[in-house]
């Protein structure tokens, strides 16, 4: 029978093989995480503004801003880049249990 400091060792234990497998599955933000994927699709990386909010009901809320010229590269045809990004950041949303919106203005 496994006592709580066993337990607690052997938690630890596969925490750092976890750790091992994907290194980069913890430390990176929602910010960092949007912001590397919008300077890959924009020439002017200056003019890339990301900020959040919380609402009332829980959802944190990113609002990504670029240039206005460079808007249709985020959007993307029919909206399939935003749709994607959207995507990408509700799953790392689930990953953290947190409830994500991603909204883009120019």
């Amino acid at each position: 029978m496994l006592n709580v400091e066993d337990y607690k060792l052997e938690k630890h234990q596969l925490e750092e093989q976890q750790e091992e497998k994907h290194p980069n599955s913890k430390g990176v933000t929602m910010e960092e995480l949007l912001r590397v994927i919008i300077e890959a699709l924009v020439d002017n990386k200056e003019a890339i503004s990301i900020q959040s909010e919380e609402t009332e009901t829980g959802v944190t809320k990113y609002i990504v801003k670029v240039d206005k010229s460079e808007m249709g590269k985020v959007i993307g045809k029919g909206g399939r880049v935003a749709q994607a990004i959207k995507s990408i950041a509700k799953a790392y949303g689930n990953k953290n249990h947190k409830m994500v919106e991603v909204h883009f203005e120019d």
